[in-house]
């Protein structure tokens, strides 16, 4: 968190000179403080979440090529001529066990296309799903496996 103000100090300033930089260290010291005392900050729950922040990118790129591929397959559902959808709702209890890495999977399904998470209550996903199809593998796939390994980061 203190490197993260001091370079918002410093990009607010717009130039890099001492003095700036011992009144953006010392601020920035003085508000990291007072976050640690007074609003329940705690220094090791940021080493634990540089643990998995980093898997953040690669998370976002396997999202944006899922929600592609889910195009594709819902755009095959409309134009298929005299396919009708078959709409499904599927319950499934993923291992993950942290709050935010369910809503992290909960938001990601129902962010691709043909599916909607309805419901996430005591770790249990209820998922309407377009056709039978887009249903398969939601237990285990790949958000599931990306997530577990943060977890375990975390």
């Amino acid at each position: 968190m203190f490197f993260l103000l001091l370079a918002f100090w410093l990009v607010l300033n717009a130039r890099v000179t001492p003095e700036t930089l011992i009144l953006g260290v010392v601020l920035c010291g003085a508000v990291w403080a007072f976050a640690v005392k007074y609003l329940d900050y705690s220094p090791r729950a940021e080493l634990r979440a540089a643990g998995w922040v980093f898997f953040l990118p690669v998370y976002g790129a396997v999202l944006i090529a899922e929600i592609v591929k889910a195009n594709f397959a819902v755009l095959g559902l409309i134009l298929r001529p005299g396919r009708r959808p078959d709409p499904v709702v599927v319950t499934f209890r993923p291992p993950l066990k942290r709050r935010v890495f369910q809503v992290l999977l909960a938001n990601s399904i129902t962010l691709t296309p043909g599916t909607i998470t309805l419901t996430l209550e005591d770790g249990e996903f209820t998922v309407h799903c377009l056709d039978e199809s887009l249903s398969h593998g939601l237990g285990n796939s790949v958000f599931v496996r990306l997530l577990a390994r943060m977890e375990k980061r975390a």
